[in-house]
C-alpha cells in the first residue's frame, strides 16, 4: 500500500519524506506495533541506528521477545 504525502505538506513540517518515516516509526515501535527491526526497516535506516534515534526520547530500543528489556 502505498500513502502519498503532498511535497507542500513535508516542506511546511519542514521534514524530508526520509525524516517523516523516522518520526512515524518512532510511535509505533514505541506503541509495540513494530519490532525494532520493522521499525528500523520503515525508517530506511539500519537497526542499530534506529536504537540510537530512540535514546533520546526515553525508549528502551532493545527488546526481546516483544518485552522491553529492563
Amino acid at each position: 500500500m502505498a500513502v502519498v504525502i503532498p511535497d507542500e505538506t513535508l516542506q511546511a513540517a519542514h521534514l524530508t519524506a526520509t525524516e517523516l518515516k523516522q518520526e512515524l516509526a518512532i510511535p509505533l515501535f514505541s506503541e509495540d506495533r513494530l519490532t525494532p527491526a520493522q521499525a528500523a526497516s520503515f525508517a530506511e535506516m539500519p537497526p542499530i541506528v534506529f536504537q540510537h534515534l530512540t535514546e533520546p526520547r526515553h525508549f528502551a530500543a532493545l527488546r526481546c521477545g516483544g518485552v522491553r528489556a529492563a
